[in-house]
């Protein structure tokens, strides 16, 4: 019974998409989803835009660090941090992302001491993510790079530590695109992190991809993001490192 279930919802899903496929309205409701990062520095823009030129779309962006189900029409676009694994997906990659470490301007004078490759970072006070995060590429890396004891604050949110980075607690390691735009911040290693090159996808169901409200979002916030892919690699103009 539950497999049979399972089918009919299966079923119901792919007319639903197939129907939502077929629609040419610019208008009603497009649902997005994206990470806190994205969502606080550079998202929030490009929707402004997005809005002017499409009144009648209704956006609801659900500001998510999971990966949402595309199939089950959790959201219709998805911004990932990563190429998409599913076979019935369809998009495309907007950019390279890379990462450094930011520190407050302050901090990093009072400090004295410059950081020239990732393993001077010990001797500096970190800011990093919840010692129970697991599967996040920039976790995974710090904990295995930096000791222990070099960490002084912890919490699970990025944005989070950004704000502590600000606030002169220590270093944090952030994508360029959050940190380089900040004039409270300056970067604390002289070029990007090799090891957490990352890259932005924009991503929509097969099904969905001739949808007008899909292909006006791809067109206008995907190109828009996709057109300062020099901040998000780290290539733009950035403050001198500390």
């Amino acid at each position: 019974m539950a497999a049979a279930a399972e089918r009919m919802e299966d079923e119901a899903l792919a007319i639903d998409r197939d129907i939502a496929g077929r629609d040419h309205r610019l208008s009603g409701r497009l649902r997005v989803t994206s990470s806190e990062t994205l969502a606080y520095r550079k998202l929030t823009g490009h929707l402004a835009r997005f809005r002017r030129t499409h009144p009648g779309i209704v956006v609801e962006l659900v500001v998510d660090n999971r990966v949402l189900n595309l199939s089950r029409r959790e959201a219709d676009i998805a911004l990932r941090p990563m190429r998409p694994k599913e076979g019935d997906l369809w998009g495309r990659k907007l950019a390279d992302v890379a990462w450094n470490f930011y520190g407050a301007v302050g901090y990093l004078e009072e400090s004295g001491e410059a950081a020239s490759s990732p393993q001077d970072l010990g001797r500096h006070a970190l800011i990093g993510w919840e010692e129970t995060a697991v599967g996040i590429m920039a976790a995974d890396w710090l904990n295995r790079t930096a000791p222990g004891d070099a960490f002084v604050y912890r919490t699970n949110s990025l944005v989070n530590q950004f704000s502590a980075a600000k606030a002169g607690i220590g270093l944090a390691l952030l994508p360029c695109y959050l940190g380089d735009e900040d004039a409270d911040l300056v970067r604390a290693l002289p070029g990007p992190v090799p090891d957490l090159v990352g890259e932005l996808w924009i991503v929509t169901h097969a099904d969905l991809r001739r949808t007008a409200r899909v292909r006006a979002f791809f067109d206008i916030v995907g190109e828009g993001l996709a057109r300062e892919h020099n901040l998000f690699d780290g290539r733009g103009l950035p403050r001198p490192a500390a």
